[in-house]
């Protein structure tokens, strides 16, 4: 299998992510930056997908929903990171 390797804004990748073009086992990393950076895309994509379909979102900053909804366990995540 041939490997292609390029280089992609954070934003771009999360936006891929979140309309499921590519996911975080398509991706070989090449350093611990670039894991950390796949970490965080992965789990921005799954806060935008699960806060798009919450009532509450526009009553919600980043990160903090007030719907206690399982936003929470990602908000935990990322800040481990």
């Amino acid at each position: 299998m041939e490997r292609v390797y390029i280089g992609l804004e954070l934003d771009k990748l999360v936006e891929l992510m979140q309309k499921g073009d590519i996911c975080g086992a398509d991706i070989h990393v090449l350093s611990v930056e670039a894991k950390e950076l796949v970490q965080q895309a992965c789990l921005k994509s799954c806060v935008k997908k699960m806060c798009s379909g919450c009532e509450m979102s526009d009553a919600c900053g980043r990160f903090q929903c007030v719907s206690a909804t399982p936003i929470e366990q990602i908000k935990t995540s990322l800040e481990r990171y």
